[in-house]
């Protein structure tokens, strides 16, 4: 992700510093560099800089193993990266603009089931240590243990840009929507950090449902539907309804051909709520301008849990 700068900066013995520097993209979003990087002597050396942006690409990340998120984001806002280089904190505060994409990828499916049916030893063997090697080892150790790079991002989201939540991208369900809200993340790698807080309210998405590879469809989200993160990732809550609309006819659930096999409009709604690392599933079946007595016999036919989740399977 290239960024151009032009512009003036002068130098003294306590640093570098940036005469508002021009920065621009390659889609020509724009942004302002100040600050500097200051030192004592070249002794010290520290960050001290802000950049100031406007429409400007912000995340283009691709997708990776074990990456927190990864997308396409425009944004205005402001970025101020601040310490020593082994220490680096980048504070960001923007809004996202233009259109764009965020993915927050839940794979646990590595994880399920796997077992070691089979434990192999290795076969002991004497090795010879260099003395000089482990102190080097060490060194190297230490000075990795030494960075301490911190990332604290608070981004306004707004409906340009479309969020993925992929909570099981093997089996292919995945929630996309387009919303609103406002979300802080916090990465710090040296303590295996990653925290997301904030209210994210989808007014328009889909959500991306297979059943066991029995049943794949795409339910339509309603307006109003929100994910509320709660620092760790999967102590996010959900509270998501969904919608799949088709044609069926009524007397299939209740055993009656006499006067109900027109094929009537079915509204198939899933319901998604609790914790995102266990999440619950909730169905339900509407078929809206029924008679009374047809509607009566319709309710029966799907008074169990078990009822209706058999016969949205099957729908």
């Amino acid at each position: 992700m290239p960024y151009y700068a032009t512009g003036p900066f002068h130098i003294n013995d306590n640093g570098v510093y940036f005469d508002n520097i021009a920065i621009k993209d390659r889609f020509d979003g724009t942004g302002v560099l100040s600050g500097g990087i200051l030192f004592d002597h070249l002794k010290n050396i520290r960050m001290d800089t802000r950049i100031d942006v406007n429409r400007i690409e912000a995340i283009n990340l691709g997708a990776s193993a074990g990456q927190a998120f990864y997308g396409n984001v425009f944004a205005n806002g402001n970025v101020k990266i601040r310490g020593p280089f082994n220490a680096i904190q980048l504070d960001i505060d923007a809004r996202t603009v233009k259109n764009g994409n965020i993915h927050i990828p839940i794979d646990n499916a590595s994880q399920d089931g796997s077992s070691n049916l089979l434990t192999f030893k290795e076969a002991y063997k004497e090795v010879y240590v260099d003395p000089y090697d482990v102190m080097m080892n060490r060194l190297v150790t230490e000075s990795k243990r030494e960075q301490d790079f911190g990332l604290k991002l608070k981004i306004g989201a707004t409906q340009g840009t479309e969020a993925f939540v992929e909570i099981d991208r093997s089996a292919g369900n995945v929630l996309a929507g387009r919303g609103q809200g406002t979300i802080d993340i916090e990465v710090r790698p040296s303590r295996d950090l990653f925290t997301i807080n904030g209210d994210y309210t989808l007014n328009s998405g889909n959500f991306h449902f297979n059943a066991m590879d029995i049943a794949k469809r795409d339910f339509t989200i309603s307006n109003g539907s929100s994910v509320r993160f709660n620092g760790d990732i999967m102590e996010s809550d959900l509270d998501i309804d969904g919608i799949y609309t088709t044609k069926a006819s009524v007397a299939t659930l209740i055993a009656d051909t006499s006067s109900v096999s027109a094929r009537r409009t079915v509204n198939c709604g899933i319901g998604i709520s609790g914790k995102l690392k266990e999440p619950q599933l909730s169905f339900s079946i509407d078929i809206p301008d029924l008679d009374p007595t047809t509607k009566s016999k319709v309710e029966s036919a799907l008074n169990t849990e078990d009822k209706v989740q058999r016969q949205f399977i099957a729908l």
